[in-house]
Formats: structure tokens, sequence, C-alpha cells
């Protein structure tokens, strides 16, 4: 269940504010480990594989890498050997949200899901805690059942002894009602004789 959440972009982007717009509105308890790399350029590789990497230890659930779109040459760092390499040798899945629609970079292809914008990650994240969400409330409303079910069983058994017992208590009386009459028909008897 993705909850603590890796988000590698650059500080104060759209994607950034898009992506975590996105969790907020959600309503679900995310939790954000945010880690600043930048997102074309030189300095891209290394600081998105150092982040892959420095994230390694830290028991996140997922890593999400984003940026919004550009130019086929702004995306070049996440065609790199190395970027791929520290997607898919992190020990957790990577999202990654380029922001394009048409091309696909070699990040994406090495990631456990891609998606085409910041906005579908963070979608595909709220849809799966969602569900995860409803299947939990579907399981507690089916143990409830299971647990009510013995107690609406043993009301109806005790429903049935006690007009069992009702029924008796009425045979019995008018057994001894039949006793008392006998009774005093052989008393009379008894005083004639």
């Amino acid at each position: 269940l993705p909850l603590s959440i890796a988000l590698i972009t650059s500080r104060g982007s759209a994607a950034y504010h898009d992506f975590l717009s996105g969790l907020a509105e959600s309503g679900y308890g995310f939790r954000v480990l945010f880690v600043h790399a930048a997102m074309q350029g030189r300095e891209a590789e290394r600081e998105v594989v150092s982040a892959l990497r420095a994230l390694a230890g830290l028991g996140v659930d997922c890593a999400v890498l984003i940026r919004g779109g550009g130019s086929r040459t702004d995306l070049a760092a996440f065609d790199s050997r190395a970027i791929a390499e520290a997607i898919a040798l992190a020990p957790f899945p990577v999202l990654t949200g380029l922001g394009h629609e048409i091309d696909q970079a070699i990040a994406d292809l090495t990631a456990h899901a891609h998606f085409k914008t910041p906005t579908k990650v963070a979608e595909f994240l709220v849809e799966r805690v969602a569900r995860a969400d409803q299947e939990l409330e579907d399981l507690r409303r089916a143990l409830l059942r299971e647990a009510l079910e013995p107690l609406r069983a043993g009301r109806e058994a005790l429903g049935r002894a006690e007009r069992g017992v009702s029924l008796a208590r009425m045979r019995l009386a008018a057994a001894g009602a039949r006793i008392d009459e006998h009774a005093r028909a052989l008393a009379r008897l008894g005083r004639s004789v």
C-alpha cells in the first residue's frame, strides 16, 4: 500500500505542486519524503541517481520521479543508462511521470509504472489506496455480518425456547386445573358416600 512516498523532482516546480495537490485532495494520509533533484541539464543525471540511491534504506513504499513537460532535449537525462540502472536497482517500485505525451524515455521503460503526467501518477496512487480502503471496508462489513450471524441465530433459538417454555407453562396450568377439578370431584364423591 503506497502511503510512504519519496518524491524526486525539482523544488517548487509545477510538477511538484500538481503531484502534492493530487495527493492532498484525496484525504488519505500519504507521507511524502521530498528529495530535490534537477530535472534537466548537466546535474539532472547525477542528482536523480544520487536521490534514488539515498532512498534505499529509508523504507519508502515507492519513489515517484516526476517533471513537467518539455522538449525532447529537455528530457535527455531520462534516457541515460545511469538513471535507468538506478531505477532498476532501487529496492522499491519507481513510478515516473515525466510530462511528455508522445515520447517515452528509457527511465519510463525501466520504471515499475510510467504515466504521462505528474497528476496521473498522483491519481494512480490515490486510486490504489482508495481500492484498498474499499476492500478493507468490504471486509469489515463481512466480518460484522459473520460476527452478528451467531447472535441472530442465538436470538431465534432463544425465542423458540421461550415460546416452548410458555407453551409448557400453559399445558402445566391446564393440567393443574384438570387435577384440581378431578380432586374436587373426588372430594364430592367422598362426601356423598
